[in-house]
């Protein structure tokens, strides 16, 4: 079991206006998360499936049209972006979540630090563990520490219901990866990893005792 240590200090945060749409945008895309595996559990494993990873140039976008003068590009559904993810959980598969790929695509933020995203998720209705991801491809030069750090804070407290629901935050490696953990009152982690080279960000939510979401970020294939 990985045993993460907490964290310590304060960290020093970013412009208010900044700091206040990212956190709105972790919060919505959090809440995304919730619904999207309640709504693959309801399913049940059998009507799971997915196809190889393609992009879709005439998909679905997230947030507003560009504006005049092209200053904001919508962010495109890319499932290239599950080439990063493991193809399975523990003998279980991860496949695209539309679900929670949905609220994000209403999301009027991502496009101002994201280029693309995609979402997953890993669901054992037999055993009631479930991990959902989603991987976000940044835009170069615009996110930042101090980014990194309110988007955590704000998915965090989306995935605990609320900011007095957050029992802890911690950091670990898992695998190759610097991984940021938060532990939540009903029981539910969230993971976070920045592969900066990449400019790609994964969070994930996680529940159940098999760890799920610890085995997501050890396998990761990047």
């Amino acid at each position: 079991m990985i045993k993460p240590r907490a964290r310590e200090g304060a960290y020093e945060r970013g412009r208010p206006g900044q700091r206040v749409r990212v956190a709105r945008a972790g919060r919505r895309l959090m809440a995304g998360a919730l619904l999207a595996a309640i709504a693959l559990a309801g399913c049940g494993p059998e009507v799971v499936t997915t196809s190889a990873p393609t992009t879709k140039p005439g998909g679905p976008t997230i947030g507003p049209p560009p504006t005049a003068n092209g200053s904001l590009t919508p962010i495109t559904i890319d499932t290239t972006l599950l080439a990063v993810l493991p193809r399975e959980i523990d003998s279980i598969p991860l496949v695209e979540s539309p679900e929670g790929e949905s609220d994000a695509m209403t999301d009027t933020v991502l496009p101002t630090i994201a280029t693309a995203a995609v979402a997953a998720v890993a669901v054992d209705t037999s055993t009631n563990d479930l991990v959902y991801v989603l991987v976000v491809r940044l835009k170069s030069g615009v996110f930042t520490e101090n980014t990194f750090r309110d988007w955590r804070d704000s998915y965090d407290e989306g995935a605990c219901l609320g900011v007095s629901n957050v029992l802890d935050h911690a950091d670990t490696n898992v695998g190759t990866h610097h991984v940021f953990i938060g532990t939540c009152a009903n029981g539910l982690r969230t993971y976070h990893t920045w592969l900066e080279d990449k400019q790609i960000l994964i969070s994930a939510s996680s529940t159940g005792t098999r760890e799920f979401g610890v085995l997501l970020m050890g396998t990761l294939r990047t």
